[in-house]
């Protein structure tokens, strides 16, 4: 069966493989999840991403193309989470995902709630690491 994406009914509770646009967006709880933040304007588009969809398939290439797909236009992106683990578990798909996406910043971030807004013409993130109170960084 091939990995499906899916609209998130709320774009601050973008859940796994659902994918959301407003000015600002959040992820749900990301364990060894990724999220594409995809900024255009003051816009913004949230990709939630698994390794091992719910229906157990594997991230691979198809997956990539349906992720930028769902991403839509953007003119910087953000790919945030645990990229250490993409790379060691699922390193070509995840490779070949990053060598579709233009103007990306990659964020290595651990178990937590991520998200990203545009402020004053600013990308931003949301960056909550499990056990903290979280705030926006601009992105880098």
């Amino acid at each position: 069966m091939p990995y499906t994406l899916g609209p998130a009914a709320d774009p601050m509770a973008i859940a796994e493989q659902q994918y959301g646009t407003a000015a600002t967006v959040q992820f749900t709880q990301f364990t060894s999840c990724i999220g594409l933040l995809g900024y255009n304007g003051g816009q913004v588009t949230g990709v939630h991403l698994v390794m091992v969809s719910n229906d157990d398939t594997v991230f691979d290439n198809q997956a990539a193309d349906l992720a930028v797909q769902a991403l839509g236009v953007y003119t910087s992106v953000v790919v945030i989470g645990e990229t250490d683990l993409w790379e060691a578990n699922v390193g070509a798909a995840y490779n070949y995902l990053l060598g579709l996406l233009n103007n990306s910043v990659i964020i290595e971030t651990g178990d937590g709630i991520y998200g990203g807004r545009v402020e004053n013409g600013v990308p931003q993130y949301w960056d909550q690491p499990d056990g903290t109170a979280g705030q926006y960084v601009d992105v880098p």
